[in-house]
């Protein structure tokens, strides 16, 4: 049970646990292959960022390599969830629809159209190693959605111990 939190840290952790949901959303798309999963993205990504030198350090770690970017890029797109949210704030009382779609369109826009070119990654997903059923931005979308709405909706509240 978690207490409830008191300003940033409360949306912090809201942040956190919306990300985990579009991360299982598009890890599932990932799996049927329909979508891109965000993490892996950003490993790929990655590595072609990297100098020679750090990429032939990173060879000698062996299959460890892409195990542990890819373990660091989920901690990293877990953690950029929680400073979204802790800077998104929360939505007007009746406004929820209106908060996520907002929301969902602005960071899958924000993916498409920064992240993925600063990474070298086509936005329309062509450099991508595996063919996907849906073009990337529709699977990122997909992502940002979940991601808003669980941010937006009420199932993410923290009971608190104390009465008020």
């Amino acid at each position: 049970m978690l207490v409830r939190g008191r300003g940033i840290s409360e949306r912090f952790l809201r942040g956190v646990a919306a990300g985990g949901a579009a991360l299982v959303a598009t890890g599932i798309g990932r799996l049927g292959e329909a979508s891109p999963f965000l993490p892996e993205v950003i490993a790929l990504g990655a590595f072609e960022l990297l100098p020679v030198e750090v990429l032939e350090r990173i060879a000698a770690l062996g299959a460890w390599a892409t195990r542990l970017l890819f373990i660091g890029t989920t901690v990293l797109v877990l953690l950029a969830g929680g400073c979204y949210g802790a800077v998104a704030g929360r939505p007007a009382p009746g406004g929820a629809l209106l908060f996520a779609g907002a929301h969902a369109i602005g960071l899958a826009a924000a993916l498409d159209l920064v992240v993925l070119p600063a990474l070298g990654i086509d936005p329309l997903g062509a450099a991508l190693p595996h063919e996907l059923d849906l073009p990337a931005p529709v699977g990122l979308l997909g992502g940002a959605l979940v991601y808003s709405v669980v941010l937006a909706g009420p199932w993410v509240s923290y009971v608190s111990t104390r009465s008020p």
